[in-house]
């Protein structure tokens, strides 16, 4: 849609991202996580979760990729090369650091805070928009000095996402 409305290039740039090292996936996830959906990824069978979570072939790339962009747009912002940027394949906030939730594989939101904060960002604020709580960026940032806000709703037709 960007390209056929001409917008890319006069008000949007496209970067290609790079996949999230395992590295930068452990600023949140455990390693055993890590290992665990990589092992998925081979086998491609299953879920990662209690059934939300899908496990195929490749899972691990691609929620590597999702992440890899997220950290790029970061990156690209706080180094002040954009003013504001987004990653339309971002945004999975249900992931906790060591279990899947909610077809989030891994949480490219609190990886991205992660990162800020240990480059000197020292006051973070998550504005999360989606239906659903953000509840794995809830776990991770929870007694952390970190702003979420979300504007989740519940009418008894989805399930439910908190931390008790």
């Amino acid at each position: 849609m960007l390209r056929e409305h001409g917008l890319l290039g006069l008000y949007i740039d496209l970067v290609e991202p790079s996949p999230a090292s395992d590295e930068e996936l452990m600023l949140v996830h455990t390693k055993d996580y890590v290992d665990y959906v990589k092992s998925a990824s081979i086998n491609g069978v299953g879920y990662l979760d209690y059934g939300d979570t899908p496990a195929f072939r490749g899972v691990h790339e691609a929620a590597a990729i999702r992440v890899g962009g997220t950290l790029l747009v970061t990156r690209l912002v706080n180094e002040g090369e954009y003013v504001h940027g987004f990653n339309p394949g971002g945004g999975f906030h249900h992931a906790k650091p060591s279990e899947a939730a909610g077809f989030c594989v891994y949480n490219d939101i609190a990886i991205a805070v992660r990162w800020l904060r240990n480059h000197g960002v020292r006051r973070v604020a998550v504005v999360d928009v989606d239906v659903h709580h953000a509840d794995g960026t809830q776990a991770v940032f929870d007694d952390e000095d970190v702003l979420l806000i979300s504007t989740h709703g519940y009418d008894g037709r989805f399930y439910r996402h908190w931390v008790d």
